[in-house]
């Protein structure tokens, strides 16, 4: 069932002025000092409905949902919270997004979950390119640096081919090829570009790569 975004709105709004406002009622019942912990445990297979309210908490108090995740501990597998809120947030408000990657915990997981998250956001929805690049050069040249760029290229490269292309020179030089092979790949596909543009993103390949990304393509 579907609840419209107002009704989502207004709970949210109610739940948050009992937390921030008058004060959680539910609190008073613990120590100031102490803590505890649940389980949610299913007789059967279902589904964890209500993420429409936890994203609705994100766009009503941002700063306090980023503060919150940073409390919580990094998971071996997914990392830090923080990189789930700065996703969301980058729906509705890119710019405070992009602030608060320098916030992030310095582990390397969480730090690239969150850069790729953000940044996909940016070409999907926002279509600012050139913040897309600028998180890349906020990172030290190495393995983060590269990983982020080998998991931003092929999906700016298919949501967006011509913003890539009319980018590939603002790139680092280690990552302009593999750029170049992202869009002719996709395009491979979605048939986006026109031959001109083709011939332009092929400049940045050698003879070498080029032939290796032809023979990759389906049907070959």
């Amino acid at each position: 069932m579907d609840v419209p975004i107002d009704i989502i709105r207004s709970n949210v709004a109610r739940a948050l002025e009992e937390d921030l406002g008058t004060g959680d009622l539910h609190r008073e019942l613990l120590e100031e000092s102490g803590s505890v912990t649940g389980s949610i445990i299913c007789r059967s297979g279902g589904i964890l409905y209500g993420q429409e309210w936890v994203n609705e908490t994100y766009r009503q108090e941002p700063e306090l949902a980023f503060e919150a995740a940073l409390k919580q501990p990094t998971h071996a597998l997914n990392g830090g919270m923080e990189a789930n809120v700065i996703a969301e947030i980058a729906v509705f408000d890119p710019s405070r997004a992009v602030g608060m990657l320098s916030r992030i915990r310095d582990d390397a997981l969480t730090d690239l979950n969150s850069r790729i998250y953000v940044a996909q956001e940016l070409v999907r929805t926002h279509f600012d390119f050139d913040k897309v690049t600028e998180i890349g050069r906020m990172m030290q040249p190495g393995p983060r640096q590269d990983y982020y760029y080998y998991t931003v290229m092929p999906y700016w490269a298919s949501y967006q081919p011509v913003g890539l292309l009319n980018r590939i020179h603002h790139l680092p030089k280690a990552h302009r090829s593999y750029a170049a092979a992202s869009l002719i790949r996709a395009d491979s596909l979605a048939h986006v570009l026109n031959a001109q543009q083709i011939a332009d993103a092929e400049r940045y390949l050698t003879k070498d790569e080029l032939t290796a990304v032809e023979s990759s393509l389906p049907g070959q």
